[in-house]
């Protein structure tokens, strides 16, 4: 309700009132007294002025001090009361917990808001030591800083004394918070501990916070410092340099205690270039924000270096910049490592440029190929040998371009000669090829080189044949000379006697074999003279399988005689050759006729012929006793010969008939018994 002002309120009206009244009835007993003086002893007047005057004034004093004041202190009660159960709402429901501790260090008070912090009621903490619901660490450091205080040393006299502290809680849960404590401890004059009273905040989201922001400003500490450009941060209407990270050390060559504090213009060549760049980053500020720049700076000895700067201004959130922040790079061994690296360049493409036109005019064939055989370069001459432009024969698979040079490269063949097909032409090449290997040693391609060597084959083995020829002519001229005239006289002498004479039986047999033997010494001339002779060869298209099946009717007697087996060959359909029919024969049958000799009586002669890639193979294959190792290589020469009537010279008149048809003649032991010669010869085309 509304107070009223009473005009009793004021103490000075009251007892300005009290001196009134006690003047007025003094006055009016003096009065009365008068009357009775002379009749009444003097000291009974006295006794009974103050009687008359105590009676007169106890009940005015009563209804003027008294009862105004019984009524106030009657009032301040009731407020007080309302006052506590007031501060016991506000302390119950603040989020602080308010607490009070005896000087046994228990707690006497705790509001109720120590429920939502830390999970206890407040009867079940009152009496209890502070201790409970503290962490080891933090009681251990809350009984240090009481104990200093009541040892005095922190100051000489007080009777209160303010802390505030964070400290680690523990809540009834077990879980652990931090809270921030501020409490004033209350001495007695004797300056003994008497109480603390304090409140405490959970700080637990505010630490989780500062730790967060802690390592973020850790982290981005580190990272600055780890960059490799300088970083400054300047204040932008001095000029002062406010932080910087070590890489501005190593670069300028100054400490940071000299930077910081420093204006950003002792590190700009000149005033005048400082002012210009300021000037230009203002502009640029205005226009987009930023600004970037290449310009130099110099050091603390005065060196001055080339660098890249960009800056940022650093708002504040309402528009304003007070700093900006500078990132400084150093580009001196940039432009050094750039000018190393256009010198290395112009050498490469000088060096590129070198070996372009090397490959370009060599008169080799250079093919580079990828991991998976996929040409990736090609030089004009392997080009020009495929009859393709180079750009063409980019990405085509080697396979494609040459089989039997993809079989070589895959079989991982040593340097040699070939035969080799281009666009359709069939070439007698020398081949080498090596990988590429990249600097971890991995194989990240292949370079196959060939030249075509079909001229200079062919020159070769006419001049081998003409050395031949020429060795051999000497010989058979020689021999040709001490036989023909003989033989021819003995021969023509023998067929006029055979014509004139009357032989009996029995020297008619001595004559056929005069004849008989005559002839053979003209045949073995005739063969001297063939294997000095260029062979002459009359080829035709013409069927291999043909061939084969004539020369094996031939020899089937012969076969027959030794009690050989000959197995045919089972091919069907055709294998079309270009060759002289009469020359291949003469071969088959010389090879059969070998292959019979060589088995023992029930031996066996087996005879294949297949297709390998461009190539014809016949062979023949004999269980006879094989050829000695240390002669195998002779077999093919001149009158070399392990037979006792054979002339040495019909495997060699046989090699020269095959390298005469572009093939190849060979021969090789069997694993378990035997040999095998193989012939080859080019295929033309087959028919299946």
């Amino acid at each position: 309700m509304p107070e009223t002002y009473k005009w009793t309120d004021k103490p000075l009206n009251m007892m300005l009132i009290l001196i009134l009244l006690i003047i007025i009835f003094e006055s009016l007993i003096m009065y009365l007294l008068s009357f009775v003086n002379g009749m009444v002893p003097p000291v009974a007047l006295i006794f009974i002025d103050s009687l008359l005057l105590v009676c007169i004034l106890c009940p005015a004093l009563y209804s003027l001090v008294v009862s105004p004041l019984l009524a106030q202190i009657s009032e301040r009660t009731a407020a007080e009361s309302a006052l506590s159960k007031h501060h016991k709402f506000l302390a119950d429901n603040l989020y602080d917990v308010i607490w009070e501790m005896d000087e046994s260090l228990c707690y006497s008070y705790i509001s109720g808001s120590v429920e939502k912090s830390f999970g206890y009621k407040p009867e079940e903490l009152l009496g209890q030591p502070f201790g409970v619901v503290m962490s080891e660490h933090s009681l251990s450091k809350a009984l240090d800083i009481i104990g200093e205080f009541r040892a005095g040393k922190n100051s000489a006299a007080y009777a209160q004394v303010k802390i505030n502290h964070e400290f680690e809680f523990i809540r009834k849960d077990g879980s652990t918070f931090w809270g921030d404590v501020s409490a004033t401890l209350i001495f007695s004059p004797e300056q003994e501990l008497k109480a603390i009273i304090g409140s405490t905040r959970d700080i637990s989201d505010r630490k989780l916070a500062e730790a967060e922001l802690k390592s973020a400003h850790d982290l981005l500490q580190k990272t600055i410092n780890s960059l490799n450009e300088a970083v400054i941060i300047v204040d932008s209407a001095s000029g002062e340099i406010k932080d910087c990270n070590l890489v501005t050390e190593r670069i300028f060559a100054y400490s940071r205690e000299e930077l910081v504090g420093s204006e950003i213009s002792i590190l700009h060549v000149s005033a005048e270039l400082y002012r210009r760049f300021h000037d230009d980053m203002r502009s640029s500020f205005d226009e987009s924000g930023t600004f970037s720049t290449k310009f130099r700076m110099k050091k603390k000895d005065g060196w001055v270096f080339p660098c890249e700067q960009s800056v940022s201004p650093i708002s504040m959130g309402n528009g304003n910049c007070r700093h900006y922040v500078c990132v400084v790079r150093d580009v001196s061994a940039q432009i050094l490592h750039e000018e190393e690296l256009h010198r290395a360049y112009n050498m490469v493409a000088e060096r590129n440029a070198f070996v372009e036109s090397v490959i370009t005019s060599i008169q080799s064939g250079i093919i580079v190929l990828d991991p998976e055989l996929r040409i990736r370069m090609i030089n004009p001459y392997a080009a020009g040998i495929c009859g393709r432009d180079a750009d063409e024969l980019v990405d085509l698979h080697l396979k494609d371009l040459c089989p039997e040079l993809y079989d070589q490269v895959m079989l991982g063949s040593e340097p040699d000669e070939m035969i080799a097909t281009f666009n359709g032409s069939r070439l007698i090449i020398g081949f080498s090829c090596f990988q590429i290997r990249n600097v971890h040693g991995s194989i990240t391609g292949t370079i196959v080189t060939f030249k075509d060597l079909t001229e200079i084959v062919r020159i070769r083995n006419e001049i081998r044949q003409k050395q031949r020829l020429s060795a051999m002519g000497e010989v058979v001229a020689r021999v040709a000379h001490e036989m023909r005239n003989p033989l021819f006289g003995m021969t023509a002498a023998g067929q006029i006697l055979n014509m004139e004479l009357n032989l009996n039986s029995a020297q008619q047999v001595l004559m056929d074999s005069f004849l008989k033997e005559s002839r053979r010494l003209n045949n073995l001339v005739d063969e001297l003279l063939d294997t000095t002779r260029e062979v002459r060869l009359s080829k035709k298209k013409l069927n291999l399988i043909t061939v084969v099946n004539d020369s094996l009717r031939l020899v089937s007697g012969d076969a027959a005689e030794r009690n050989v087996v000959i197995t045919p060959a089972e091919v069907s359909g055709a294998i079309i050759v270009h060759g002289d029919p009469d020359k291949l024969e003469q071969v088959l049958l010389n090879l059969l006729r070998n292959g019979i000799e060589a088995c023992d009586c029930g031996g066996r002669v087996d005879i294949a012929v297949k297709v390998e890639g461009v190539m014809a193979l016949v062979e023949v294959v004999d269980t006879g006793s094989g050829i000695p190792a240390d002669i195998i290589e002779s077999i093919f020469d001149v009158f070399y010969t392990t037979k006792k009537n054979g002339t040495g010279m019909g495997l060699s008149i046989s090699k020269n008939i095959v390298e005469a048809h572009d093939g190849e003649l060979i021969v090789f032991n069997n694993q378990t018994v035997g040999a095998t010669f193989v012939m080859k010869l080019p295929l033309l085309v087959m028919d299946r």
